[in-house]
């Protein structure tokens, strides 16, 4: 940091810290948090073998073919539910291990039908849709994420 002086009619500068270090990219880049895929995650739980909710997202995630469900994840998690009924068990269960899965927000029922189309009525609107905690990407990849700051 520098800071000007006026002195007869000269600007000075003297600077503030004499011992600065030197900021790299790095330095003004997010911290990216990578904990793997969402799914594996909800399966890793403690309760996760016990639980209807995280046993709702382990079909989803398991599905191949068919309306059987479907858990797509990266920046967010998007989940199609194979039985829709379960919606609000899962969204309650996602709600109460947020800090585990590094969630911040949980959209389901009502409060995701005021941004999106009903889920119940249009299949290409996920049942439930997660929004991680800042930084968060829902991946095992180790590439590099790029500073995309201008």
């Amino acid at each position: 940091m520098i800071k000007g002086a006026q002195r007869s009619g000269h600007l000075q500068f003297h600077p503030v810290h004499r011992q600065r270090q030197a900021w790299t990219v790095a330095d003004q880049s997010p911290k990216v948090n990578k904990p793997g895929h969402f799914a594996d995650l909800v399966a890793a739980l403690p309760d996760a073998g016990t639980s209807a909710a995280a046993k709702a997202i382990a079909d989803a995630n398991a599905c191949s073919t068919g309306p059987c469900g479907f858990v797509q994840d990266d920046d967010v998690a998007l989940i199609w539910l194979k039985d829709q009924s379960k919606t609000q068990q899962v969204a309650d269960y996602l709600n109460a291990n947020a800090k585990a899965l590094f969630i911040d927000e949980v959209l389901a029922g009502d409060e995701l039908e005021i941004k999106f189309n009903d889920p119940k009525h249009d299949s290409r609107t996920p049942d439930i849709i997660v929004q991680p905690q800042y930084g968060t990407i829902y991946t095992t990849s180790t590439a590099r994420t790029p500073n995309t700051a201008a």
